[in-house]
């Protein structure tokens, strides 16, 4: 993607993406002070009531489906550009705006923003249309087209998921970690990554891991919970969803035992069903 059409810095699903990468590796450093930093920025800018998120779902709508078919694919753009001019573009850019100006005075990091990213063109591609829709005059019909070809090519391929076999973690029992992969394949046939990194903290044995994980898990299912009762008009549905929200409200993340744990990687399965629904 050309630099002239796509600013890495207000790129929704990049500045995600780099606040979930500073928890992750503060925690592995045992910085606590800044994996809590950067949780705290994800838990302000990314509310229910806040833009971005609603930037960030239909983000990653485009970013972790998988679909053959055309005619689908045509369908899931159209729902998906119809999101994007639902909302306040200069309210969305003025939190975009907000959020770097946070993430720069919390961190005073200069290469915050210089990580690399595995999936850039990927991101950029998704950004590019998403911006593309809102401002069709001045992308032009011909690169709109442009966009909407290489997302959807993006669409056709196969989503890789590591195999929890395949984890690999420094100076862990053999035994213990048999166990724990039998354990949790039992339920979860693909894991998601919120999910393995969960797991992974656990036979690390890094309990303050594992703890600010469940912490992200439990916020990220309440911010789903809130949003499919905004969307939601099943009373039959509805009802269902108070239920979860009362079990929602026992889960406590600074208990790691095997129980709470299935508890949370359950919630975290039923979060990723809401967001990609």
């Amino acid at each position: 993607m050309s630099k002239r059409i796509h600013n890495k810095k207000r790129n929704v699903g990049i500045l995600y993406e780099l606040l979930v990468r500073k928890v992750s590796e503060s925690l592995v450093e045992n910085n606590t002070a800044a994996s809590d930093k950067a949780l705290a920025i994800i838990e302000e800018f990314f509310t229910k009531d806040s833009v971005l998120l609603k930037e960030y779902r239909l983000f990653s709508a485009l970013t972790k489906t998988y679909v053959e078919s055309d005619q689908v694919i045509s369908r899931l753009l159209s729902e998906v550009k119809k999101g994007s001019n639902s909302f306040d573009q200069s309210a969305l850019e003025h939190e975009k705006s907000r959020l770097i100006k946070k993430i720069n005075k919390t961190f005073d990091d200069s290469n915050f923003f210089n990580e690399k990213i595995p999936d850039y063109k990927k991101f950029a591609s998704i950004q590019t249309l998403l911006n593309a829709w809102r401002k069709p005059d001045h992308f032009g019909v011909g690169k709109i087209a442009e966009c909407e070809e290489r997302v959807t090519t993006l669409l056709k391929e196969k989503k890789e998921y590591e195999d929890l076999q395949n984890l690999k973690t420094k100076n862990v029992d053999p035994l213990a970690f048999k166990l724990m992969v039998e354990k949790f394949n039992k339920k979860f046939k693909i894991l998601t990554e919120s999910q393995k990194s969960v797991v992974d903290s656990v036979i690390e044995k890094n309990q303050s891991k594992t703890r600010s994980l469940l912490e992200i898990e439990l916020v990220k299912a309440k911010s789903s919970i809130d949003d499919l009762k905004k969307e939601e008009t099943s009373k039959w549905l509805l009802e269902k969803v108070d239920k979860v929200e009362k079990i929602i409200g026992t889960l406590d993340p600074s208990d790691t035992s095997e129980e709470s744990l299935q508890r949370f990687m359950t919630l975290s399965h039923m979060t990723n069903i809401i967001t990609e629904d």
